[in-house]
C-alpha cells in the first residue's frame, strides 16, 4: 500500500507534482478510503486543491503541516498578511 502522498512529500519520498500517480493508484485499486484521505489531505484541503488545480496549494498544505497548524489557519494568516 502507498504511504499517504502528503506524508511522502514531507519525508522527501515523493515530489510535489507526483500526486497524479497517487490519484491513478487510487482509481485503479480498492483502497477503502476517500481520495482525500488516501492522499493525506483533509476534505477542505482537497477541495481547495481541486478548485485551484495548482501545485502551490499542495506546497502551502505541506508548509502548514511543517508549521504545525491547519491549512485553514495558514490561509487565514496569509490572507490577513496580504491585506497589510
Amino acid at each position: 500500500m502507498f504511504k499517504k502522498y502528503i506524508d511522502s512529500c514531507l519525508s522527501g519520498e515523493a515530489l510535489l507534482g507526483g500526486i497524479h500517480d497517487y490519484i491513478e493508484y487510487w482509481h485503479n485499486n480498492e483502497t477503502g478510503t476517500e481520495l482525500h484521505e488516501f492522499s493525506g489531505m483533509t476534505a477542505y484541503e482537497y477541495g481547495q486543491w481541486l478548485k485551484s488545480g495548482k501545485d502551490v496549494v499542495l506546497r502551502d498544505i505541506m508548509e502548514a503541516r511543517n508549521e504545525g497548524i491547519s491549512y485553514e489557519e495558514y490561509r487565514f494568516m496569509w490572507e490577513r498578511f496580504a491585506k497589510c
